[in-house]
């Protein structure tokens, strides 16, 4: 049970723990004051690698989960359950994993049960998010079971709007990740996360950035995050850049993070996708990869079939039309206006429509905005 609430708490506040297996004696780290051995807490400390000691006031979300779980334990004690967390010999260690088996067992069987009267929910599954600004991940995934475990941004609005949004306490800048993985403070996260998906800083592949590609202020940073994706080893990983950076160097930053990949043992494939094909009424175009571990494609597919065959925009198509209400509410200021406007304004559509010539009809029905390419 101290596990299970372990475990959230880690996920809910960014908090990593480690577990190291002693024996009781010398368990002096866990609990230094009841075993009287604050003599020899640093010293213990040091040996895993601790060198400065701070005093800190106990944390809202510390006490938050003692309180927590001495409710638990008090219900537990009231139902008759052991809650010394030790195990007088060998046989109630296994009387007790037997009961856990036979609980979680019974606990299945009831599910099984219910799926079957009603829909199957999704499989749920895990992923990361890097420089996750709004996260429009959390909303695609969560419909096909998708959870966010873990998201970083270096905008302290992004950090706290993601952390109210999804519970979970958003990261900082890219570096203290990175040096985080390195260290290997992130590999509590690999057996949960399926996807890690980024989109790295866009202004040094674009326009607006003169192209400085790798050598500008965030361009490294799509480099920099390939070794991060690589370090957490997700099965999936999901890039996004803007199309700029084939311009950049003749793409030189674009097929190193695609060799990267492939050296760390993933299938690469990548699309350039138009975004109001997709249902955004802009005419952003991006260009996605995806890298896969090989043992997580199914059987006859590579990395040819990553990507479907992208729709023609008229398939679905969204102009600023569609965007807007088709009218005022009724009363309003806004809609006075447009009735004492309504006489002059239908005399200059008119003018209008007749001076276009070819392109009046188009123009009327709201395609001239597509075709024009202003969504």
């Amino acid at each position: 049970m101290v596990l299970q609430h372990r475990a959230a708490f880690a996920i809910q506040t960014g908090v990593v723990t480690r577990v190291r297996r002693v024996k009781s004696k010398d368990n002096v780290l866990a609990d230094p004051v009841s075993r009287l051995a604050r003599a020899t807490f640093k010293e213990e400390a040091r040996k895993l690698g601790a060198t400065k000691f701070v005093k800190l006031p106990m944390s809202k979300e510390t006490t938050a989960l003692m309180d927590e779980l001495a409710v638990r334990l008090t219900e537990l004690e009231e139902d008759g359950e052991p809650t010394s967390g030790t195990a007088k010999n060998v046989e109630e260690v296994y009387a007790r994993e037997k009961y856990y088996e036979s609980k979680q067992q019974a606990e299945g069987g009831q599910s099984t049960t219910d799926s079957d009267v009603g829909d199957t929910a999704p499989t749920r599954w895990g992923f990361v998010s890097g420089f996750c600004g709004l996260d429009s991940m959390s909303f695609a995934a969560e419909p096909l079971g998708g959870v966010p475990l873990a998201g970083f941004d270096v905008d302290e609005t992004v950090q706290r709007l993601w952390t109210e949004r999804t519970g979970i306490k958003c990261w900082g800048g890219f570096a203290s990740v990175m040096d985080a993985a390195c260290d290997g403070h992130l590999d509590w996260l690999r057996p949960m996360t399926l996807i890690y998906i980024s989109g790295s800083p866009c202004p040094d592949y674009s326009r607006a950035g003169l192209g400085h590609g790798v050598s500008g202020r965030s361009g490294s940073l799509w480099i920099d995050d390939c070794h991060l994706g690589i370090r957490m080893q997700p099965p999936v990983i999901i890039r996004e850049m803007v199309t700029g950076i084939f311009d950049t160097d003749g793409g030189a930053p674009f097929w190193a993070a695609v060799d990267l990949y492939r050296d760390a043992g993933y299938k690469v494939g990548w699309s350039i996708r138009m975004a109001r094909r997709h249902g955004d009424p802009t005419s952003r175009r991006r260009v996605f990869l995806v890298a896969i571990r090989p043992e997580c494609i199914v059987d006859g597919k590579d990395a040819t079939d990553f990507f479907t065959v992208e729709r023609t925009s008229s398939d679905d198509e969204v102009t600023v039309a569609t965007c807007l209400d088709s009218e005022p509410e009724k009363d309003s200021r806004y809609q006075a206006k447009m009735s004492r406007g309504s006489t002059s304004a239908t005399r200059r559509a008119t003018t209008a429509r007749a001076s276009w010539g070819p392109l009046a009809s188009a123009a009327w029905d709201g395609v001239f905005m597509t075709r024009t390419g202003l969504q």
